[in-house]
């Protein structure tokens, strides 16, 4: 068969594939509607695209030049779990923020067994897409992952736990593709590592420590929590690094099913947009798929650095080299000593976060401590 005979037949089997999958989630959508008796609500916004797919991108950070502090070099060393994700509706959660995890998904951030998790269905309980993306054997590294949304459901979720940890993991909670009638072509979402509130150790390596009763989900920060035994505990800085970070792009969409739109637009540099995704603010900053132009984008850079604003290459922060260690805080007993080091340059357009300047480490033990035995000719026996 020629080559490009065998190039048109694999094109028309992907079409037939594509069409298939498609038409499994539009019909076990409309089946579990009818059984539920829920009548869809279609929404005017993104109407004109009423099926896109998208790509998602893990990205982590997690390396010992970022993290020193207690950083998991073996045993197990540093890496991640596989991504759950799922594209769904208001009425699913996959997690929230200040609200109790569900029981599936302390299974899966204690010990990252997703076995209930996998029971949930495509195209039932408020969810369209279910998908996957490979566990990151490293703490640095990437993954790829694509999946659906359409009108009915925009919003996207997903979860990836970090290995080891007591209950630590990263993620997206509901996060809307569709903004102001349009489907987003490309968004950059930095994650902050989460707690799931059900296991009270503060280190990677900590032994089984079951919260009871458990706590809701929180956000891990450079001073919660407020110990200085936690792995994340860096009080010297405002912000920890960015330890993850999703990046989702627009690949195509549907008119009708097996009619595929390819987008045709090239999303450059300029058009990424990195944000925070917490619970006071979800805005970000986007074109939309017409190409016009969000007014926060517009409020969103007059707040940024005059350096975030240029349009030059990225310029990763670099740091001078460790200080020598401070004497130990405590000469009986566990303390702690620390070193320093300083910036030598800034990061710049979008550049890689400065490192922590401040390590400290327990030094110190009882050992050192000057006992006085017990005397017992101070005592006389009564026997």
């Amino acid at each position: 068969m020629p080559h490009t005979a065998m190039m048109g037949a694999e094109s028309q089997n992907a079409a037939v594939y594509s069409a298939l999958y498609l038409g499994i989630i539009i019909s076990v959508l409309s089946a579990s509607d009818a059984v539920n008796g829920r009548v869809p609500d279609v929404a005017a916004e993104c109407r004109a695209e009423p099926i896109v797919k998208y790509s998602l991108t893990f990205q982590t950070f997690w390396s010992r030049k970022y993290f020193p502090k207690q950083y998991p070099r073996y045993r197990p060393r540093a890496q991640w779990s596989k991504l759950i994700g799922r594209s769904h509706d208001d009425s699913y959660s996959l997690w929230r923020l200040e609200e109790p995890p569900t029981r599936a998904m302390r299974q899966f951030s204690e010990r990252g067994a997703s076995n209930r998790l996998d029971m949930e269905r495509q195209g039932a309980g408020g969810v369209l897409d279910t998908f996957l993306a490979p566990r990151l054997r490293r703490g640095v590294g990437k993954t790829t992952v694509e999946f659906y949304v359409d009108t009915l459901h925009p919003k996207v979720s997903v979860a990836s736990r970090m290995i080891p940890s007591p209950d630590w993991f990263v993620g997206l909670d509901s996060l809307d593709l569709c903004r102001g009638g349009d489907w987003l072509d490309q968004l950059t979402v930095d994650l902050d590592p989460l707690d799931a509130g059900t296991d009270r150790g503060l280190t990677f390596t900590a032994p089984n420590w079951v919260e009871d009763p458990h706590k809701s989900i929180s956000r891990i920060n450079s001073t919660f929590p407020d110990h200085p035994a936690c792995s994340f505990y860096y009080p010297d800085i405002a912000k920890l690094p960015v330890i993850a970070r999703v990046i989702i792009v627009k690949q195509a969409w549907y008119e009708s099913v097996g009619k595929e739109t390819v987008s045709r637009r090239v999303v450059t540099d300029a058009d990424q947009t990195v944000t925070s995704q917490n619970a006071e603010s979800r805005r970000t900053n986007t074109r939309s798929s017409k190409g016009k132009l969000r007014k926060e984008r517009k409020q969103r850079t007059r707040n940024m650095p005059r350096e975030r604003q240029s349009n030059g290459e990225p310029v990763d922060c670099e740091v001078s080299k460790w200080s020598e260690f401070t004497e130990c805080s405590k000469s009986c007993g566990y303390g702690n000593r620390k070193r320093t080091r300083k910036v030598v340059r800034e990061e710049r357009n979008g550049g890689k976060p400065c490192p922590p300047l401040v390590e400290q480490t327990l030094c110190g033990g009882m050992g050192n401590c000057e006992w006085q035995h017990f005397n017992f000719d101070k005592f006389v026996s009564k026997g």
